[in-house]
């Protein structure tokens, strides 16, 4: 039985079992010709100190917190994590708040599903030193990173901008990095487990489909800067405006634009256990036909598409999709048949969409047709929205910030938006609306504005959520089984599997099991875990401890 709720011990987020080489790419036809010589790149600018937030020390996953139940370990040799050691060894993405909805209880010496939460209001916080439109970024160890988009109503950006975290919540100053080879406007760059992953994106304004990006690259960003990008194998297609999400060990691409047509087609690739991306592959097309600036989200089995705009015509209302639709994820990746999950509040979008406290929160977007200004594409929102997680894929009903004073301080659409390590929602510049008429400033930069919304907790607890570990190695010996040991039902635990045979390759996932122990076989070198929990929305079940037991 679960004891009553204790106060939640938070630890801080590093990563685990990051991989000690790099995947080369030698011989790719790749548009980007200079991504492996970091030493023919500008130096970073340097920026004013700041109060950086320390770096912790990642502890050695074995039998690590010492207020886990006792257990024996295992024979020796062999890999242990326990209560406080789960949290660090899930990579830098799971936190009180991210989208795998779980935080460490100390009373209960394991994981549990995260207090339920929903944006609070938001604050400005330190402009960007230029406009950004059709850029995107992500928080990784303390810092914000920001690159390329639309600096002005005919460049486009190759700089990357970063800017620390600092301990209150508030932003550092920010500052240039090494830039991209190339101009980048409408990609999609995801953080995951110590990695930064972009996807798509167009080279200038007004390029046609030669101009466009099919390629991928993964990068390991340090201490405010991405010196070197790594080239990833080609996405099948071509695409900007398209929606990107990480989940449950793989990259998806949705939908987008390759400068000519629209698509529908949704592509998968594997996150490889040194980090590289393994071969795309083209899983079941969006519903519907094509579609471009819509939004995306995903948990440990399921990916959902949220809005967008259809037939590659966002002047004319009708084509401005509201359904949202769901689809389950297979062991290898691959797609379901998508299914109708119910309505938007509003039809919408280049729309924004997170996973956050057991909730999917949508901010912003587009209504379609001509704004009040007449500029094409419809006025934009200044609403955001929320609705709960459920265990069988659906959402519970869609909630306005509106009523609660939780609305963005200005319309907004096509902004960069994400989760950081404390909690916090943020959201930085973007497109208003009658971008024509307004201010030479507007009209010339775009906006500057950064806001974030410190998370509100509520009553109760997320009802899904999933801790996807690391790459599992001991260090002598070879797995042979894997244990993991929960106070109650309400956990399914996956595992997929790195083998002497298939060096820097993942088996699919395993079936969805219950049980407490997983046979692995032979000549197993590295065990990656995906344990999905379900809750009710107000008790958890806890996950305390995994072990890997080894062969002689």
């Amino acid at each position: 039985m679960l004891r009553p709720p204790a106060a939640l011990s938070l630890v801080a987020l590093v990563a685990a079992c990051d991989a000690s080489t790099a995947p080369t790419d030698a011989g790719r036809d790749a548009p980007i010709t200079d991504l492996g010589k970091p030493a023919d790149r500008p130096a970073p600018t340097d920026a004013p100190p700041v109060d950086v937030p320390t770096p912790l020390d990642v502890p050695t996953p074995v039998d690590a917190s010492p207020d886990a139940p006792s257990e024996d370990a295992g024979p020796p040799g062999c890999f242990a994590l326990r209560g406080a050691a789960l949290l660090t060894a899930a990579g830098r993405e799971l936190g009180p708040h991210g989208a795998q909805s779980l935080v460490y209880d100390a009373a209960l010496g394991g994981l549990v599903l995260a207090p339920s939460t929903r944006p609070g209001p938001f604050v400005e916080d330190r402009p960007l030193p230029r406009g950004a439109l059709d850029a995107d970024g992500f928080v990784m160890d303390g810092w914000w990173y920001l690159l390329g988009g639309q600096t002005d109503a005919t460049h486009t950006s190759t700089e990357l901008l970063a800017a620390p975290v600092q301990p209150d919540g508030t932003l550092g100053p920010w500052g240039a990095r090494t830039p991209y080879p190339l101009p980048l406007l409408d990609h999609v760059v995801l953080a995951h487990a110590g990695r930064a992953y972009l996807t798509g994106g167009a080279q200038d304004l007004g390029g046609d489909n030669v101009r466009q990006l099919a390629a991928a690259r993964w990068s390991s960003p340090s201490a405010g800067d991405i010196p070197l990008w790594n080239t990833a194998p080609d996405n099948p297609v071509r695409r900007f405006g398209h929606e990107a999400v990480i989940t449950a060990g793989f990259l998806y691409t949705l939908g987008g634009d390759d400068g000519d047509l629209a698509t529908d087609d949704v592509s998968v690739a594997t996150i490889l256990p040194d980090g590289s991306l393994g071969p795309w592959r083209r899983t079941t097309p969006l519903p519907d036909g094509v579609n471009q600036f819509l939004a995306g989200a995903g948990t440990s089995r399921h990916l959902w598409s949220f809005g967008g705009c259809r037939r590659k015509d966002c002047e004319t209302v009708s084509n401005i999709e509201r359904r949202m639709f769901v689809a389950d994820i297979q062991p290898d990746g691959a797609l379901s048949a998508w299914r109708l999950a119910g309505q938007l509040p509003v039809a919408n979008y280049d729309q924004k969409a997170v996973v956050t406290g057991g909730r999917v929160v949508m901010a912003g977007g587009r209504a379609g047709g001509r704004s009040r200004c007449g500029d094409a594409g419809g006025d934009n929102y200044d609403g955001v929205w929320w609705a709960e997680l459920l265990p069988d894929g659906t959402l519970g009903p869609w909630e306005s910030g509106a009523s609660m004073g939780v609305a963005l301080p200005r319309v907004r659409s096509d902004q960069v938006m994400r989760l950081d390590h404390l909690g916090q929602l943020w959201v930085l510049g973007g497109r208003t609306s009658c971008i024509g008429a307004e201010t030479a400033d507007r009209n010339n930069t775009f906006p500057r504005e950064v806001w974030r919304s410190p998370a509100v907790t509520l009553p109760g607890r997320a009802r899904v959520g999933h801790w996807l570990s690391g790459p599992l190695a001991p260090a002598a010996g070879r797995p042979a089984s894997l244990r993991w040991d929960a106070d109650r039902e309400g956990i399914t635990v996956q595992v997929r599997l790195e083998r002497d045979a298939s060096p820097n390759t993942w088996t699919v996932w395993t079936a969805p099991t219950a049980a407490r122990s997983i046979p692995l076989g032979d000549g197993v070198r590295r065990v990656q875990v995906l344990a999905t929990f379900a809750g009710d929305g107000a008790s958890t079940p806890s996950l305390r401890s995994v072990t890997l037991d080894c062969a002689p």
